[in-house]
C-alpha cells in the first residue's frame, strides 16, 4: 500500500511505490535508448551519404581530368616530325630529355612495384618510388595545348605569354620547329604582322596514385601528377581518395584495316597499335564509417585484371571508368 504524504494544510497526495518508480525508470531508459539509437543511426547515415557524395564528386572529376588528358595525348599543334630539335635542360627530368621527347606521347608502368622503368624503356626516375601506391598504374601523357598561344605572328585573343613556360615554337608553317623557354612576362618574341611564327604551350605529365595526401602517413591515397613546370618536373596533387588506377589498352592488330580494337590488354608489348584507352579508378571514402562491420570482406575488380582487390575495413568504395579513343597518339605513331 502506498504511503500518504502530508502535503500541508491543503490535504494529502499519493506518492509512488518502489515498483512504480522502477517501471518509470525502465520506460524512461528504454525511450532514451531508442532516441539515442535513432540519433546515432541518423548520424551514421548522414556521414555515409556525405562520404558517398564526396566519392561521386571526386571520382567524376578524376575521370574527367584523365579523359581530357588522354584525348589530347600526342597532339602537337598538328605537326608530326620533330627530328633534330634543340635540347633544353630539364631539372629532375625523368630521363635524358624525357620531358620534351615527343616520340612517346603515351607511356605507362603496369602495377608499380619496385621499378620505375616504363614500357618504352624510359627510367621515370623523377617519381619517388616510396610515394607511389604499389600495384597501381602510372600513366605518362605528353602534348601541347589544344590551341596556340600565338598563331601566324598574332597573339590570340585572351592569351598571355607565361613566364618560364616552355613552348613549341614553329616557324615558316612547320619548316622550322624549336623549343623555347619564355623567361619573362613580355610578349613572345618574333610576333608581328609579317611573321609566320606559332607558339604552343608544352605539357609533360605523369599521373600516379600517391600513398598520402598532405603529409606522409596520413593514409589518404591521392591522384597526383609530376608535370613540367619551367625547367623542372614538379609535383601537384588533384584528387583525394583515389585508391587504385588501372589502365586497359584497346589494341588494333590490323591497324591499317579499320582502327577498331581487336583485343584489350593491361600490359601490352608496345603502344604503337593502341586505339583506345580505358581507365578504371577505385575511389575510397576519406573517413571510416563507425558501426560498419570490419570483417565483411568486399571484392572489387578493375577492368580486365583477373585479380580482385579485397577489403575488410570501414571505408566506402566505388569504381569509376571511362574509355577514350586515341586519335592524336595514333596519328603520331602511324603518321
Amino acid at each position: 500500500m502506498s504511503k500518504m504524504l502530508n502535503s500541508g494544510p491543503g490535504g494529502f497526495q499519493h506518492g509512488l511505490t518502489l515498483v512504480e518508480l522502477m517501471v518509470s525508470l525502465v520506460l524512461g531508459l528504454t525511450l532514451s535508448s531508442g532516441i539515442i539509437s535513432v540519433y546515432l543511426e541518423s548520424k551514421r547515415n548522414f556521414a555515409a551519404e556525405e562520404e558517398l557524395a564526396r566519392i561521386q564528386e571526386n571520382g567524376r572529376f578524376a575521370i574527367s581530368l584523365l579523359k581530357r588528358e588522354i584525348m589530347q595525348a600526342g597532339f602537337t599543334g598538328g605537326y608530326l616530325s620533330f627530328t633534330g630539335m634543340n635540347k633544353i635542360s630539364i631539372s629532375k627530368d625523368c630521363d635524358t630529355n624525357w620531358a620534351l621527347d615527343l616520340d612517346t606521347p603515351v607511356d605507362f608502368i603496369n602495377n608499380f612495384s619496385s621499378t620505375r622503368v616504363a614500357l618504352s624503356g624510359d627510367d621515370l626516375n623523377c617519381l619517388d618510388e616510396d610515394e607511389v601506391q604499389p600495384g597501381t598504374d602510372v600513366l605518362s601523357i605528353k602534348r601541347t595545348a589544344g590551341e596556340p598561344t600565338a598563331y601566324a605572328g598574332v597573339l590570340l585573343t585572351g592569351a598571355t605569354a607565361k613566364k618560364n613556360q616552355i613552348y613549341l615554337r614553329v616557324k615558316n608553317y612547320g619548316d622550322e620547329k624549336t623549343w623555347y623557354r619564355h623567361t619573362s612576362t613580355n610578349p613572345l618574341p618574333g610576333l608581328g604582322p609579317k611573321s609566320s611564327i606559332e607558339y604552343w604551350e608544352m605539357y609533360s605529365r605523369l599521373y600516379y596514385i600517391r600513398r598520402f595526401s598532405s603529409q606522409p602517413g596520413d593514409g589518404v591515397p591521392t591522384l597526383c601528377v609530376r608535370e613540367l613546370v619551367d625547367n623542372a618536373m614538379t609535383e601537384r596533387c588533384y584528387v583525394e581518395g583515389v585508391e587504385n588506377m588501372q589502365i586497359v589498352f584497346g589494341i588494333d592488330d590490323d591497324f591499317s584495316a579499320d582502327g577498331v580494337p581487336d583485343q584489350y590488354l593491361m600490359d601490352p608489348d608496345d603502344l604503337n597499335a593502341v586505339v583506345t584507352v580505358s581507365v578504371f579508378l577505385l575511389m575510397r571514402s576519406l573517413m571510416e564509417l563507425a558501426g560498419t562491420a570490419v570483417n565483411s570482406v568486399k571484392s572489387f575488380k578493375l577492368g580486365a585484371d583477373p585479380n580482385t582487390i579485397d577489403t575488410d575495413d570501414r571505408y566506402l568504395r566505388r569504381i569509376f571508368s571511362t574509355t577514350v579513343q586515341m586519335r592524336n597518339a595514333i596519328v603520331a605513331n602511324h603518321g
